[in-house]
This record gives structure tokens, sequence and C-alpha cells, in this order.
């Protein structure tokens, strides 16, 4: 196998890849999951523990699009079973903080409690994401960075 035919295959073989490289949280988020999670929360509040960024997905390469204060209070309406990210609503900007900084009141504990260790005490309901859009956005810019790689690998030093 030549070197060239080496590259180009190796190069096709991380274009393949990429989908799997992207986040891959893509479920969807169904009415009656969100019915019952605002049904569940309704008026439930947790306080940030320190200053928490409000992101526009669940993830940190995603967007800030707020930032919660220490000790602001959120409306929870439901975090993600496989992360710990949660969906929540400040002074009427929904979108998700990472829930091991989000803490609640329960009576029977002495102090504050983080949210997503105690979901089902605290019937947190489970809510999904839907990333199609930014996959779809990571495995192209993915694919045309491996192409643009593999052509100047294939071209050899100038």
């Amino acid at each position: 196998m030549t070197r060239q035919s080496l590259l180009m295959t190796t190069a096709a073989a991380l274009v393949a890849a990429m989908p799997a490289f992207a986040q891959t949280a893509t479920t969807k988020t169904t009415a009656e999951t969100t019915a019952n999670a605002e049904t569940a929360m309704a008026g439930a509040m947790a306080t940030a523990a320190t200053e928490l960024n409000l992101r526009a997905g669940p993830g940190p390469e995603m967007e800030i699009i707020d930032v919660i204060p220490a000790d602001g209070e959120v409306t929870v309406e439901g975090c993600l079973e496989e992360a710990n990210w949660c969906r929540v609503t400040l002074d009427g900007t929904t979108g998700w903080a990472y829930g091991d900084y989000l803490t609640v009141e329960m009576a029977e504990a002495e102090e504050p409690v983080v949210v997503i260790d105690n979901r089902a005490e605290l019937e947190i309901e489970t809510v999904t994401y839907d990333n199609s859009a930014n996959n779809a956005a990571a495995t192209a810019a993915g694919a045309g960075a491996a192409a643009a790689g593999a052509a100047a690998l294939a071209a050899g030093p100038v």
C-alpha cells in the first residue's frame, strides 16, 4: 500500500468516525414528558451553590445564555437521566445548568441537598434533549477538517 493510499484510507476512517465524536444525547422531548415535568416541578425552586452558567443546551461546549448568580434561584423543570444537566428557568429564560451545583432545602436534611443526587426523593422528572442540529454541524465541520487534512497529507511536503 502506498503512502498516499494509506493516508487517504486513514482520512476516510476519520470522516466516518466523526459522528461518534459528536455529542450523542439525541433523544426527543415529548409533550407528555414536558407536561409531567412542569406538573411535578411547578413552583419548585433550586438554589445555585456558586455562580453558574445557564447554557443553551446540556454541555460545557454549549453557548452561555445567562449566568445564575451564587444563591440565585431557578425553577428546575427536569434533569437528564444519563448526565448531570438540568433544564431550568431563570427569570423567564429557560436553559441548562450543571446539576451538581443546584441545591434544594429538604425538611429532613440539616443542609441543602444536591438536586442531581436526590432526583427520586425530590420527584424531579427525567427530561431529554434533542441535539441533532448540533450533531449535524459538528459532523459537517469535522468532515471538512478531516478532508482538508487528508488532502494536505496526500500532497506531501511542499
